[in-house]
């Protein structure tokens, strides 16, 4: 079973590296907001993988994403992570993990769900935010509605399927899947 779960993590990890550039040894590590900033992206691909089980989960302080891959649960150490640069829907730009030494086998990120606020499809942050993956066809619409503004379309998927909304603590993130890619983040503060 060990053997199957380094066996996991190595092919995430090896995907990630090979889809996305390689990690240059001198590469700094910094937090999920300064790396956002530094890439001028709102959304990253922090778990990349077609094998996620389960809704992603938040540490109570809001520094680590847990997801679950084939049964075994996984943590991104937020604080301390690397993005690379990359297109996607309707060309627009996104950041895709790019160290190996924030994601690690974690167990407790399972004991997480208590601390994590979760809907398939709508979630309504602490200031009123709307955010919502909905369907349209065989796509999905993700929209935010902030407080007396008009809904507004951050991207229209092709055919994937995405779902399972998180809220981070602070609500200033919003973790989903999209079952083609992954787990990502989309900062609600852009």
């Amino acid at each position: 079973m060990k053997i199957a779960k380094l066996f996991t993590l190595g092919l995430l990890l090896a995907i990630a590296n090979q889809l996305y550039a390689q990690q240059d040894s001198t590469q700094i590590l910094q937090s999920l907001e300064k790396e956002l900033e530094r890439l001028q992206v709102s959304t990253a691909l922090l778990l990349p993988s077609q094998g996620i089980d389960y809704y992603p989960t938040w540490s109570p302080d809001g520094k680590k994403l847990g997801g679950n891959v084939m049964g075994t649960w996984y943590s991104i150490n937020l604080d301390s992570l690397a993005l690379v640069e990359t297109t996607w829907r309707d060309d627009q730009k996104l950041g895709v993990i790019n160290s190996q030494s924030s994601l690690a086998e974690s167990p407790q990120a399972e004991a997480w769900f208590d601390s994590t606020k979760f809907s398939p499809r709508s979630l309504q942050s602490s200031d009123g935010t709307l955010i919502e993956l909905t369907q349209e066809g065989f796509a999905t619409v993700f929209k935010i509605t902030e407080p007396s503004e008009e809904p507004r379309v951050i991207w229209k998927s092709g055919m994937e399927n995405c779902h399972s909304l998180t809220l981070s603590p602070d609500d200033e993130k919003v973790a989903f899947i999209c079952e083609m890619n992954g787990i990502f983040v989309f900062n609600l503060k852009e």
